[in-house]
């Protein structure tokens, strides 16, 4: 399998070499045609001249205007085929690494995530590539002169550089975005004050789906800060306070319908939610039942506002009374983050420090 990815990786990066080298190719072998016509070339440097170079001199020597037609119009069939063999190969790729990382572990899923961002911002570069591949190879077959016109390109680049400094920074942004990896396509994360699902990483824009099915397309430039949501839902959990441990094992059968009323009302909503537990405190004066939830990211409502509302509506109705000046609440629970460091081991790692430095 991951053979069978190298291979295309390597396939598709040998097509975007040849399609950077085909200019300097044409340029050689147009310059070898001028110094053949000054000097007269023997039939053994004919003999020993590759076949696919001469298939270029003869694009490139074409005079008549039927021949320079023809060699046109060649260029833009292998241009469309060579887009076409590069498209197919990401494309293929892109599928094989989408059905590789479904239901794969969290590191290799990210992984797998990355190399298709990559794959788009290549499919892009391939375009680019080709299209002024092209418009170099037809202008030479037209025998125009590219040195006018590079340094006029050059120019009128440097020109709309100072212009367009937002568009730079946009470009400059995107490439680090995508070299460092902070986030990639299918990642849910909050930037801009927009939350959505990645749909595309760009070099000059990031666009995004939110919870609407609307597209935002955020400049790069303008990205300052942002949240990843390594995991799409947020742990929480609910907690309702009782008097006595026998009150709290009696709502455990009220609490366990409410929890299941809402994993069915709303189950994009709350990818899990589990099962009641009675804990009575140590020295048997208070009690609670918990409900450990998981929250689809911006729906923390759903913990902290309708599931405390329910099983207050819920109690009352099953004749039951929540102690004096308490009632249910929702927290986020931690027990699936890192415990912090001890603060011997933080003073050691500074002693450390300090003496390296």
């Amino acid at each position: 399998m991951y053979q069978d990815r190298a291979r295309v990786a390597q396939l598709a990066l040998l097509l975007l070499v040849c399609l950077l080298l085909l200019p300097a190719v044409i340029t050689y072998s147009q310059g070898t045609d001028a110094g053949d016509q000054a000097e007269s070339e023997s039939p053994a440097d004919d003999d020993t001249a590759p076949v696919w170079l001469e298939v270029l001199r003869d694009i490139g020597r074409a005079d008549a205007p039927l021949h320079k037609l023809s060699a046109i119009v060649f260029i833009l069939i292998f241009a469309a085929l060579m887009h076409w063999l590069i498209m197919l190969v990401i494309r293929k790729t892109v599928a094989r690494l989408e059905a590789d990382t479904l239901g794969a572990p969290p590191r290799r899923r990210l992984s797998g995530q990355r190399a298709v961002t990559v794959l788009g911002l290549l499919a892009n570069l391939a375009k680019w590539i080709i299209g002024i591949g092209v418009v170099l190879w037809v202008l030479s077959v037209l025998n125009v002169n590219l040195a006018p016109v590079l340094a006029g390109a050059g120019i009128l680049g440097v020109a709309v550089g100072f212009g367009s400094q937002a568009l730079v920074r946009d470009l400059i942004t995107g490439f680090f975005l995508l070299l460092e990896g902070q986030y990639v396509v299918g990642d849910y994360i909050e930037v801009a004050g927009k939350f959505g699902l990645v749909e595309s990483i760009g070099l000059r824009v990031t666009v995004l789906k939110d919870l609407d099915n609307q597209l935002h397309y955020i400049p790069n430039g303008s990205i300052t800060q942002l949240t990843v949501y390594e995991e799409q839902f947020v742990n929480y959990i609910a907690e309702v306070p009782f008097a006595t441990a026998d009150e709290a094992e009696r709502a455990q059968g009220i609490l366990q319908a409410v929890a299941s009323d809402m994993g069915h009302d709303y189950p994009r909503h709350l990818p899990f939610i589990g099962a009641t537990e009675a804990h009575v405190s140590p020295g048997g004066t208070a009690a609670c039942v918990r409900i450990a939830l998981a929250v689809f990211p911006t729906q923390d409502w759903l913990a902290l506002e309708e599931l405390p509302a329910r099983a207050k509506m819920a109690l009352a109705a099953g004749g039951m009374s929540l102690p004096e000046g308490r009632g249910p609440r929702a927290y986020p629970d931690l027990r699936r983050m890192p415990l912090p460091r001890p603060p011997e081991d933080i003073e050691l790692g500074r002693k450390t420090l300090t003496r390296l430095l």
